[in-house]
């Protein structure tokens, strides 16, 4: 999976094609998610940031 976080959320898979993600607080989950990756991120920390 490829993730595009400067601009819009986008999400695609290795093959090229693009996944939905549904859901604007899922996006905002998975965006924030992403910018924290190889981190450790508490359920504290989420709920903040949402």
């Amino acid at each position: 999976m490829q993730f595009g976080v400067l601009g819009p959320l986008a999400v695609t898979t290795d093959a090229g094609e693009p996944v939905v993600v549904p859901g604007a607080k899922v996006r905002v989950l998975l965006a924030d998610l992403l910018t924290h990756r190889n981190q450790v991120v508490s359920a504290d920390r989420l709920i903040d940031d949402l």
